[in-house]
Formats: structure tokens, C-alpha cells, sequence
């Protein structure tokens, strides 16, 4: 709907949030301040290998711990040890992911490495399609309906009521 607002989290509002490039072998480095006001945040690379290095992963209460609301920081420092391809990364902490905090995660070739796709389809763009669900409502609004005992499983847009 072209008249609809909706948060997302990030500074600037982007979707999907930032791509990160590493090239296999690299060491990567992201700093996150969670400027969120009460929620803690905590970033998973889903699909990264985390061999020796599962600390890094980004599952709170499991590999380690969430960043702080208002103001926490922390830092993930993990190498890529596996083949090229595109994966991506998302909050693991609650549903925020759902609400806008996800990104692109493209490995590439050693820089001493051919590209083995490029070898044998040869293109000129290199360009990630980013496919994710996007609701009118906030996780939390659709959850609290939800679970309550009226209003469960529909939707109202504009002038209309919407089964799901």
C-alpha cells in the first residue's frame, strides 16, 4: 500500500539493511550500538560456518549473550572459512528481524581464487534479490491480536476486513 508507514530499524530506513561483502578467508568485523529503547538485539549469520568460533553466531542464551537496550554495544568478530555463495544475517533476538532487521551476506573468492560461477556463466552484474515478507502491523500489534481472544486471524486495510 503506497500511503502506508511503517518503522523499520534502521538509520536510514533501508530494506533489507546492509550488505556485507567478505571475501573467503577474510576476518569480519561489525560493531552494532542497539539504539533500540528496550530491546535487546543480537545479530545471527545465518549460514555462516562458526567452526571454532560458535561464540560469534548470535544466538542469545545459547552461543552467547544479547546487546543491551539504549545504548549497548558489542562487537562480532568471526573469519569466513567457507566456499563463496549468499547468505544473510538477522536479529536473533525476539522477532525483529520480521520488523526490518535483516541484510545480505555475500561471500566471495579468496582474492587469490578464481571465480568459479563467473568461469562458467560469465556475467557482468552481481546483484542480490532480497525476498521478505512485509506486514502493515509490527510483529508486536499482529501478536497481541493474536492472542487475544477477538480479532485473531484477520486484517483490516483500509476499508477491508482480511481472513488469514
Amino acid at each position: 500500500h503506497p500511503n502506508n508507514e511503517r518503522m523499520a530499524y534502521h538509520l536510514p530506513q533501508q530494506l533489507p539493511g546492509p550488505e556485507i561483502r567478505a571475501r573467503e578467508g577474510e576476518r569480519v568485523v561489525v560493531h552494532i550500538e542497539n539504539r533500540l529503547p528496550t530491546a535487546e538485539i543480537s545479530i545471527h549469520w545465518h549460514g555462516i560456518h562458526m567452526k571454532h568460533q560458535a561464540w560469534m553466531d548470535g544466538t542469545p542464551g545459547v552461543t552467547g549473550c544479547a546487546i543491551a537496550a539504549n545504548g549497548g554495544t558489542g562487537s562480532y568478530n568471526f573469519t569466513v572459512d567457507q566456499e563463496p555463495g549468499t547468505h544473510w544475517w538477522h536479529s536473533h533476538a525476539g522477532p525483529q528481524y520480521a520488523d526490518g532487521v535483516f541484510g545480505a551476506f555475500v561471500i566471495e573468492p579468496a582474492a587469490d581464487s578464481k571465480d568459479r560461477v563467473q568461469e562458467l556463466m560469465p556475467y557482468t552484474d552481481d546483484q542480490v534479490l532480497f525476498i521478505q515478507d512485509w506486514l502493515h502491523e509490527t510483529y508486536h500489534d499482529i501478536s497481541a491480536r493474536y492472542k487475544s481472544r477477538t480479532g485473531a486471524f484477520t486484517q483490516s486495510i483500509g476499508n477491508k476486513t482480511l481472513p488469514f
